[in-house]
């Protein structure tokens, strides 16, 4: 029996590796690459921002209120902005209005010169990194055959975190030879290629012809509420990493190990796009019984790496423990991707959000919570205390994992029937 054209493809298809179905996929690679530029242009204007604060006279305790005001705002845009990519017909022109918007916001920067100016512009970029952060992850989920999420949120982590370095070390010799409004355009330059660029992207056909499906999200549409109850596994696994981000340049200082925490760090944010790869490689292999084991064994490695940083003092203990902790926080992608993978591709932008906006929380009471206890018992005990955190997240995965992944699955079903 001859095979037909359409038979071939569909069996070459399946015959593709998920590794390779991502990197065979135009649509990864041009996600990827405007991800890059976008992490490019917002870094162009981080550090600058906080100079020109400095700069019209807000003291230190204002720049951090506003930092906080900032991070409310991220929260705020992630999932009505997820919503409506989702009921868009046209989502790549929404992905380049809110590029547009960055840019505005940024060349905004380059002429501020009054305080109440900077702080309305400081509560908009809070707005833009909310949609661009997870901007392309909403792509690669429309874009990427469910079987190879797993291997894409990797990569698309890994790569970008190698290039982090180099891109750093360009906005720093920008900033020092041209100033901060220069570094302000430029940056609103960047926005602007990343939105030309998003009109290139491509959404699977068909793809939002039935958004009017995701009108009761929950809360009014604004979350996707399936998702919750996996994202407290989600939210309760990457507070080591999130402890260590805020306060382990602190500790090394209090302990006159400030090089090894620098280090710490370092290796954090490298071992977190490898460990992101090498779990969501693994997860693309395994069935749901499969995802539920990786999990357990990525919430055990964030919970020794935040219990041996708050054991001991010995420098190269902490070297493993940032390793760790930054293969835990990178393997919590594959919560998120299973998640997707159980999920209707109607709600896809909407779960990405949700996602995000979790994190955001979780980053918010983080900071709050875990600087009280470092008051209280001091930063050693400390991250021994954090270690509760993922322990309940195992104990919750052992429980109930399975019964939280069946209510997205059967929200899948019921929309895809």
């Amino acid at each position: 029996m001859v095979k037909n054209k359409g038979e071939i493809i569909m069996s070459e298809n399946k015959a593709k590796s998920p590794l390779m179905s991502v990197l065979t996929n135009s649509a990864f690679w041009l996600a990827l690459v405007i991800n890059i530029l976008s992490g490019m242009s917002r870094s162009m204007v981080k550090q600058p921002v906080t100079l020109l604060g400095s700069d019209l006279g807000l003291a230190a305790s204002a720049l951090g209120f506003i930092t906080s005001a900032y991070t409310v705002c991220a929260l705020m845009i992630r999932t009505p902005f997820g919503k409506a990519i989702d009921n868009s017909r046209k989502p790549a022109l929404i992905l380049f209005c809110s590029n547009i918007f960055m840019a505005a916001v940024f060349a905004g920067f380059g002429i501020c010169s009054s305080i109440p100016l900077f702080i309305i512009l400081r509560l908009l970029h809070g707005f833009c990194f909310g949609m661009a952060n997870m901007s392309m992850a909403v792509v690669l989920s429309k874009n990427v055959d469910k079987r190879a999420l797993g291997s894409a949120f990797g990569l698309y982590t890994l790569l970008p975190k190698l290039t982090n370095a180099a891109t750093n070390k360009v906005t720093l010799y920008l900033k020092e030879a041209a100033g901060v409004q220069y570094c302000a355009y430029v940056g609103a330059a960047i926005a602007v290629l990343c939105g030309l660029l998003c009109l290139m992207i491509k959404f699977n056909a068909g793809e939002n012809l039935n958004a009017s499906k995701n009108r009761k999200g929950g809360l009014g549409g604004a979350i996707y509420t399936k998702a919750l109850p996996i994202c407290i596994i989600f939210a309760l696994l990457q507070v080591p990493s999130l402890a260590s981000n805020e306060f382990v340049v602190l500790f090394g200082k209090s302990v006159n190990m400030t090089s090894t925490a620098a280090t710490y760090l370092a290796n954090n944010g490298i071992f977190m796009g490898i460990g992101a790869l090498a779990f969501g490689y693994m997860l693309d292999k395994l069935d749901i019984r499969g995802g539920r084991y990786l999990t357990l064994a990525v919430i055990a490695i964030a919970a020794a790496a935040s219990a041996m940083i708050g054991l001991s003092l010995n420098p190269s203990v902490w070297l493993v423990s940032g390793c760790m902790c930054g293969i835990g926080a990178g393997g919590a992608n594959l919560i998120r991707s299973l998640s997707l993978r159980e999920s209707s591709s109607s709600v896809t932008a909407l779960a990405v959000g949700t996602f995000a906006a979790v994190q955001d929380l979780t980053s918010i009471c983080c900071s709050t919570v875990i600087g009280l206890i470092v008051d209280m018992v001091g930063y050693q005990k400390a991250f021994l205390v954090l270690t509760i955190a993922p322990v309940i997240g195992f104990v919750l995965t052992i429980l109930f994992f399975d019964k939280f992944i069946a209510i997205m699955s059967k929200s899948k079903e019921e929309a895809d029937a």
